[in-house]
This record gives structure tokens, sequence and C-alpha cells, in this order.
């Protein structure tokens, strides 16, 4: 189920936007740490993915998984 993964996902970010909102400083110092928290972030969602789903599905599965994983691979390189 994607519910449990993704409310330690989205309490940060609220969180951010609460105090970012509220004081200057703090806006700046969370805008400037973005790119670090991103990848903790997928890895949350990431770790409720299950390849065998994908796999069992076989080659539809196999296809959709690439086609879905390769345009954010993409997105997410130049940021590091």
């Amino acid at each position: 189920m994607l519910l449990p993964a993704l409310i330690p996902v989205l309490i940060p970010i609220v969180v951010g936007a609460i105090l970012g909102n509220l004081d200057d400083d703090l806006r700046q110092f969370f805008g400037s740490h973005e790119p670090i928290i991103v990848p903790f972030m997928a890895f949350t969602l990431g770790q409720t993915i299950d390849l065998r789903a994908v796999i069992t599905a076989g080659l539809p599965g196999v296809l959709l998984g690439l086609l879905a994983h390769v345009p954010f691979v993409g997105l997410l390189a130049p940021a590091f």
C-alpha cells in the first residue's frame, strides 16, 4: 500500500512549507538544501516497490517498468 510510505514523505514537505512561510531565514535555509532531501524522499517511496510484480507481469510489465523509470532518472541526474 502506498499511503504508509507517502506519509513520511509528505510530512517534511508540509512542515517545511509552513516554516518557510513563517520565516525568511528558514525559507533560504530549506531552499538551499532541497537537492539533498530529494533522494531520501525517493528512497522512502521506492522501498515499497515490488519488482517481482514487474517481472510477473511479463514483457509488458518490464517495458512499463523501464518506461516509468528512465524519464525520471534523466530528470534527476542533472541535479547531482
